[in-house]
């Protein structure tokens, strides 16, 4: 028997007269590796020796080969990879004539094409074949999806195809074709790496509204307005960058340009409210979270806030259905996405009107959070008008929403009007959420009294010399930064450990809500997706030049 660390071994052999089989019937069951004995003379530790110094051996011959096999890579990656670019396109045009319709004379071929490529397009082809081509356009008149294929894909001239696409010439001739348009997301440079985040749903399909750029707008603000510190959203800056330029993925380097746009909005609501990894910077923020007893206030106005976002990222989702189903018709669009958002709005327009019935002091009133409590704008409730009109909004939307789909979907736009936009109040309890554990970090390591209703870290005195200069003033915890050389090291400890969990937390907490608010809210009121990527007929050179 032998052991040594986590190796066990056992030698064996079988006694005099046993079986040939006597080890392996011996070993039935048994999880083991065998090892026969090698034939070699001398003693295992020569053996052991030969076996390490032909090792040696192999691992330069090793290192010679992968040197050899780098410098022929620097000579000649260029021309193979050339090549293999060059032979691919040649294989790619050969193969071309096997996708057009032939006969011995001519060639016919159809294609996608984004309109504004067409006229380069044409005019390529003219000039370079002159009269032996001839090039025709035909224009989207109406895409309908829902439609049945017919099995010849085409109809006759002058007549209206029915398939799920619609083709008409400009002659007026209609060719219905089996294919879907393929789609092109045409978006800013600032906006397209928030593609990404669309095709992790799907891709839009052709007769609806690219998402993107609202996106764009509005994912990185809810990801900044719940964060909100300088700290965390540089160090979320930084990673996003390094992504971006170390990355050769499409994917990973889009992901890591909309982490740098995330977290520069983070850095700006930082700025706003006045801290950095939970501290308050010195001097008086425009915002405040909320967290300390004289602030209580500004809580209210972050839920507020919440869903009067809320109500404006509906209402664009609702839109932009609005402008999809208008392809079926003015009925068709009232029906199903004006007569719902007729109905939200309705809600929330007598919940912000006087006189104020179940609403709380803080959202209606002269005490409510608009009326400097904190925010001095001077609204203390819409006129009572705005509500009963607000009221008539409600039956009028459902009797609309009732005709374009029925009970249920009344129903359900009755009860999504009230839980979806409340859903946004996520917001304003994530900006105090991710402050609220901050603050508790820098509480354990720092210590902190509270004076005036306001919260103030030990940082340079002890509980007792606060108590000294604010004798009316509670100590919340007295740190561990005054607790001796133990204290010191575990508060450190416990500060990186924990300003990590926030940064953390910011992407599986706050990160999840805005991406949840995006998918599930938002696009959930007029997205489909499952559009297919254009891929145009070609091959993109990188190694290789046209001439």
């Amino acid at each position: 028997m032998f052991t040594e660390g986590d190796v066990f071994a056992a030698v064996a052999y079988p006694e005099s007269g046993a079986s040939e089989d006597a080890l392996s019937e011996a070993l039935v069951g048994l999880d083991v590796e065998r090892y026969e004995i090698p034939e070699a003379e001398g003693s295992p530790a020569d053996h052991l020796e030969r076996l390490e110094h032909r090792k040696q051996q192999l691992q330069s011959d090793l290192e010679s080969v992968e040197s050899e096999l780098r410098s022929l890579r620097l000579e000649h990656a260029g021309f193979l990879l050339a090549a293999e670019e060059k032979l691919n396109i040649e294989v790619q045009k050969a193969e071309a004539p096997l996708s057009f319709a032939t006969t011995e004379h001519a060639f016919f071929a159809e294609g996608w094409i984004p309109t504004s490529d067409y006229e380069s397009y044409a005019s390529a082809l003219k000039d370079e074949l002159g009269e032996r081509i001839e090039v025709e356009e035909l224009e989207r008149a109406d895409y309908e999806p829902e439609r049945d294929v017919p099995a010849a894909g085409f109809a006759p001239a002058g007549e209206e195809a029915e398939g799920e696409g619609k083709l008409a010439t400009d002659g007026g001739a209609n060719a219905g074709t089996a294919d879907e348009p393929p789609v092109v997301q045409n978006n800013p440079w600032f906006a397209k790496p928030f593609e990404v985040l669309v095709q992790a749903i799907n891709r839009p399909n052709y007769h609806e509204i690219d998402p993107t750029i609202v996106l764009f707008l509005t994912f990185p603000l809810f990801f900044g307005f719940m964060i909100g510190d300088i700290g965390y959203g540089a160090v979320y800056a930084l990673v996003g960058y390094a992504l971006y330029t170390r990355v050769d993925s499409e994917g990973i380097r889009s992901l890591g340009f909309v982490a740098i746009v995330a977290g520069i909005v983070t850095m700006v609501f930082g700025i706003l409210y006045g801290e950095v990894f939970g501290m308050h910077l010195p001097y008086v923020p425009l915002l405040n979270r909320g967290l300390e007893p004289g602030f209580a206030d500004w809580a209210e106005l972050w839920l507020l806030a919440s869903v009067l976002a809320g109500l404006v990222h509906l209402t664009v989702g609702y839109v932009f259905d609005f402008v999809k189903q208008l392809t079926h018709g003015p009925k068709d669009a009232v029906l199903e996405s004006g007569s719902l958002v007729v109905v939200m709005l309705g809600i929330w327009l007598w919940v912000f009107s006087k006189p104020k019935t179940i609403q709380p002091d803080w959202l209606i009133g002269t005490s409510n959070v608009l009326n400097g409590n904190p925010v001095p704008l001077g609204f203390t409730g819409f006129p009572g008008v705005v509500g009963a009109v607000g009221l008539w909004m409600i039956p009028i939307g459902l009797v609309l929403a009732y005709f374009g789909g029925g009970g249920i979907e009344a129903y359900e736009g009755l009860v999504n009007s009230i839980t979806h936009v409340l859903s946004y109040t996520r917001l304003g309890a994530e900006v105090l959420a991710e402050g609220g554990i901050a603050f508790v970090i820098n509480l354990l390591f720092f210590g902190a009294y509270s004076h005036e209703g306001e919260y103030h870290y030990l940082v340079n005195q002890t509980a007792s010399e606060a108590l000294a200069h604010h004798s009316e003033a509670s100590v919340m915890f007295p740190g561990l930064l005054h607790s001796g050389v133990v204290g010191i090291v575990a508060g450190i400890v416990v500060l990186v450990l924990g300003h990590l969990l926030v940064l953390a937390l910011g992407i599986t907490s706050a990160g999840m809500q805005a991406i949840r608010l995006e998918y599930v809210e938002f696009f959930g009121k007029f997205y489909e997706g499952g559009g297919k990527k254009y891929e145009p007929f070609g091959h993109q050179r990188t190694y290789t030049t046209q001439d």
